[in-house]
């Protein structure tokens, strides 16, 4: 069964338990066919105070059983004047006073003692019957405690949430009082703002896709308002361009921005601190009235329910004694009907005498304690009734409050957000010249970026796929020999990074120029300091960073830089250290070697570059001729302050090898006889025992054949370089008494033949 406990009249209703699959609405019906109270009249909660929603099923409340049953609530009969009649059950009220008194009065006999044992049973059967209408009694007025228990804590929920939306509203309230002054001086300003979007031409680039005519239903400039069909709303003379005040205009012909002012300027006036404090002087008021302990608290109804289950208690005894009384006359019945001796009946119906008026004693007590539950009930339920309509009157208070708040946080929504048009009026001329010039920003970074991007992604890619070929036919030979398995991760190809350009981007931008530019910062004087498009950059950091380094490093000893410009990439090469280079049987080096930890190191390009491709990015090299002489070097600066290196050797140029790096500067390269004589004069090198470091060729040439390189001297090297060259003839002890940072010039020479040796083996390999 599904129990529902109505609270105003303390009645227990039970209904079909497959209710409680339907929704709440349906039981509502149901209750409304039983009870005659309208569904809009029905309050249904459950313990804790938690409202049944109509939409939601019966079973998915955790109700609905005797001992925690649906509680309902009439408004119909909270509302009325009268308090309800409680529910009571009065079961059979016999008066049993007179046939004690007429059983009383009958002679002694058997029949007079049958008529006193079956007024004995009745009083038992009454008394029973009595008692348990007192427990419902006592029962039905705990459950109209734990009804009105769940109304305060629904009350309590609902003020809970009033409060909670009065906080977010008063926060509302002193957000907007805050930047009421910037508000108003905006609106003070308001004529000037219109004045200066006047003037404000509208580019013809950027009414190039505007349409001839704003459908119904589009979004309106201002966010509120939709736009009906504008005939000729964007057409203007040809003569006279557009303005900008024109443009928002015929985007919202049903709202002027001088209406919106008007409206700004009347909701500033309605909107105060008065108006919050008023509204905050009610609240509070009714929260303070909600929060009355007096009315939520039922004082000495728990003691009053104690007491009744004392009662109970009391009335149980007296049942329990009347069935032993009513028990003792049946078996002197019984006794007496056996024995059927006249002689005994006298003293039989003078004892059964008192037990009757005892008996008579104890069904006036148990009437009493049965009158007494009657009253209680009453009372509580006429407290009840009192309390509901205290309850409701609240409640009402609270919604007209929480309406009256919606109303105006509605209004103050509105307000704001025409003040954000208003806002956005205002900063309308300076964020309409900033979109104009990030567009042309824009337009100039993306075309130089997508150059850059492109070549170096040519760059790139020519040197992955000349790297890849290089490792596949390598591995294609080493792969089939045994040596292969003490070479792990011959296999690994590097990977491709920046060798596809990328696509095109920023296509869908305004076609804005320069003379649109200039033509707005002489229109708009005062606005000229933000229509100045800055420096685009659109190299990486990086490659500008390492660009300006290069650049100082070029002047440093024993370096050479590189720099191609245009398309970003900073190419960097120099001497390599004496470690790499030095032959290995000259007396010099240790000496080299020391050295090495002092001078710079060799600049790689950007981005760190596959380190196999070096030898293609080294500019300085030399090449000996028959009679060991040097070529010159020099060094002529192009138009866009790189720095170009031009090797000329001596080799006739048919023989020579030329390789174009990148677009830049071409190294002349000696052909493969020339590299033999070379080599040949570094075996000799090579051979020479270190005792006598200077009899090899290179120590025979004088200080006159450097005489066309002085530059390479002068700029690449330490200053101790150019002094040597007075004493390159000297005896092998002073060369050895040489310092450490200071080497002879068979020793460059040596140098620079080895790094051209390299260079003509790496040339050979890639051809």
């Amino acid at each position: 069964m599904l129990y529902v406990f109505l609270v105003d009249t303390g009645t227990m209703m039970t209904y079909d338990m497959n209710l409680a699959l339907e929704n709440v609405s349906v039981l509502k019906e149901v209750i409304t066919r039983a009870m005659h109270v309208p569904p809009e009249k029905q309050v249904l909660l459950i313990s804790g105070g938690e409202a049944l929603d109509d939409n939601l099923r019966v079973c998915q409340y955790s109700a609905g059983t005797d001992t925690n049953p649906i509680f309902l609530f009439s408004k119909s009969t909270i509302e009325g004047q009268i308090p309800p009649s409680p529910s009571i059950d009065c079961a059979s009220d016999t008066d049993l006073k007179e046939q004690v008194e007429g059983t009383l009065n009958m002679p002694a006999s058997y029949n007079t003692v049958v008529a006193r044992a079956q007024l004995a049973q009745q009083f038992h059967e009454h008394s029973r019957e009595q008692t348990r209408v007192c427990q419902q009694l006592v029962h039905d007025q705990h459950l109209q405690q734990q009804g009105w228990a769940a109304v305060v804590a629904n009350l309590e929920d609902i003020v809970a949430a009033f409060k909670n939306r009065f906080e977010n509203f008063e926060q509302a309230f002193n957000e907007f009082l805050k930047g009421r002054d910037e508000k108003a001086d905006i609106l003070k300003n308001f004529e000037e703002d219109l004045k200066l979007l006047s003037r404000i031409p509208v580019l013809p680039a950027l009414l190039g896709k505007e349409p001839k005519r704003i459908e119904e239903g589009e979004k309106s400039a201002f966010g509120e308002v939709k736009l009906q069909e504008i005939e000729n709303g964007l057409e203007f003379d040809g003569s006279a361009p557009m303005s900008l005040l024109d443009w928002i205009s015929a985007k919202d012909t049903q709202n002027n921005v001088q209406e919106i002012a008007q409206m700004g300027s009347k909701g500033l006036q309605q909107i105060t601190d008065g108006m919050l404090n008023s509204l905050a002087t009610e609240v509070n008021s009714v929260i303070r009235e909600a929060d009355r302990p007096q009315m939520k608290e039922i004082r000495g109804l728990g003691e009053r329910l104690f007491g009744l289950e004392q009662l109970m208690h009391d009335a149980t005894k007296l049942v329990q004694e009347q069935n032993n009384f009513a028990q003792a006359l049946l078996q002197n019945q019984n006794r007496a009907g056996k024995v059927n001796d006249p002689s005994i009946f006298p003293d039989l119906c003078t004892s059964h005498r008192k037990n009757l008026m005892h008996m008579l004693k104890n069904h006036e007590r148990v009437q009493d304690i049965k009158r007494r539950c009657i009253k209680a009930k009453e009372e509580l339920s006429e407290n009840l009734h009192v309390r509901l309509k205290w309850i409701m009157y609240i409640e009402k208070k609270l919604y007209e409050l929480d309406n009256k708040l919606t109303m105006t946080h509605e209004s103050l929504r509105r307000l704001t957000g025409v003040f954000q048009v208003i806002d956005q009026i205002h900063r309308a001329p300076r964020v309409y010249v900033r979109a104009i010039r990030e567009v042309a920003r824009r337009h100039a970074f993306s075309q130089a970026f997508v150059e850059w991007a492109t070549a170096l992604s040519a760059e790139t890619g020519e040197v992955w796929e000349r790297e890849v070929t290089t490792r596949r036919q390598f591995i294609q030979q080493f792969s089939s020999h045994f040596l292969a398995s003490l070479f792990p991760g011959m296999d690994d190809l590097p990977p491709e990074f920046a060798t596809q350009p990328p696509d095109k981007f920023d296509d869908n931008l305004p076609r804005l120029t320069r003379e649109n530019i200039e033509q707005l910062r002489a229109v708009l004087p005062e606005l000229a300091s933000l229509l100045v498009v800055g420096e685009v950059v659109a190299v990486p950091p990086l490659l500008q960073a390492a660009l300006r380094s290069q650049l100082t490093n070029s002047h440093t000893p024993c370096s050479g830089t590189f720099v191609k410009e245009g398309s970003g990439d900073v190419y960097a090469s120099a001497v390599t250290t004496a470690n790499s280079v030095t032959p290995r049987n000259t007396p010099d080096r240790d000496s080299d070697l020391r050295s090495q930890q002092l001078r710079p190191s060799s600049l790689t390009r950007e981005h760190h570059e596959s380190e196999t491709d070096t030898e293609e990015f080294e500019k300085v090299g030399c090449s000996g001729g028959s009679d060991g002489t040097f070529s010159p070097m020099e060094v002529m600066p192009d138009a866009r302050s790189s720095m170009k290196t031009k090797q000329h050797f001596s080799s006739q140029a048919s023989d020579s090898k030329h390789i174009k790096l990148d677009g830049g500067p071409e190294l002349y390269m000696h052909s493969e006889s020339t590299n033999d004589d070379n080599r040949s004069q570094g075996n000799v090198v090579t051979a020479m025992s270190p005792q006598d470091p200077l009899q090899s060729p290179e120590s025979l040439v004088t200080s006159q054949e450097f005489v066309t390189a002085e530059f390479y001297i002068d700029e690449s090297m330490p200053s101790s370089y150019t002094e040597s060259n007075a004493t390159s003839g000297t005896t092998a002890s002073s060369s050895r008494h040489m310092p450490p940072l200071v080497k002879t010039h068979h020793v460059i020479t040596a140098e620079l033949q080895k790094q051209l040796e390299d260079k003509n083996c790496a040339i050979v390999s890639l051809q």
